[in-house]
């Protein structure tokens, strides 16, 4: 009975103008979509690999999981290892973060390497979603952003954000009573001394963060 093989044999065309053999192959079409089943390692560099970078891969958003929102991440992620990378559309409200983000020790982080603002009207605890943002803080009333305690957001060690006061209110870099928090700064200053002004937080330990900027007692 004839069958069909699944691997290939390579087929020759004679000339007999030049009395040689040629072979035939088809020809790739550069503008079609070709899905590939196994694994394929390339020998050698191309000027494709070479112009090809890692952050070129993460802003196409491609070859990542695509979630709409931490939800639908954890339910997919259930055990992520450090370095595993993802995209996600909204935050648990439904907000468009468009992030894309990756796992490090125990917590998930923005990767940008652009500043994403978001503008908050009334006093504001930090999230992990707010990593690498600025918040600008825009009130007549005095307001505090917050840093939680360790127990309730753990931020990855060299997290930062920044804080502008767009607004006439003070504002005022605070931790709750109790939290374990300690926040260094210039003579322990925490407020942001003027409108249009701001500061920068990183956090350094394990429970401790670092202030600077334009501050006031």
């Amino acid at each position: 009975m004839t069958t069909i093989s699944s691997s290939s044999k390579v087929a020759y065309i004679y000339d007999s103008a030049t009395d040689t053999w040629y072979p035939t192959a088809g020809i790739a079409n550069t503008s079609a979509n070709y899905s590939w089943t196994g694994t394929h390692s390339f020998g050698s560099a191309t000027t494709f690999q070479n112009s090809v970078t890692f952050e070129n891969v993460l802003n196409a958003k491609a070859g990542i999981n695509n979630f709409q929102n931490p939800a639908a991440r954890d339910a997919v992620l259930t055990s992520p290892t450090n370095g595993i990378v993802c995209f996600v559309r909204q935050d648990a409200n439904a907000n468009i973060i468009n992030q894309i983000q990756y796992y490090y020790n125990g917590s998930w982080v923005n990767y940008s390497n652009t500043i994403t603002v978001d503008e908050k009207t009334s006093s504001y605890t930090i999230q992990l979603h707010d990593v690498n943002k600025m918040i600008k803080v825009n009130s007549s009333s005095n307001l505090e952003v917050i840093i939680p305690p360790t127990a309730s957001v753990n931020f990855p060690i060299g997290s930062r954000l920044e804080i502008y006061r767009a607004g006439t209110g003070e504002v005022a870099i605070t931790t709750p009573s109790g939290s374990g928090i300690t926040i260094r700064s210039k003579l322990n200053n925490a407020r942001i001394s003027t409108q249009y002004s701001g500061a920068m937080i990183t956090k350094i330990g394990a429970s401790e963060w670092h202030l600077i900027g334009d501050l006031k007692a």
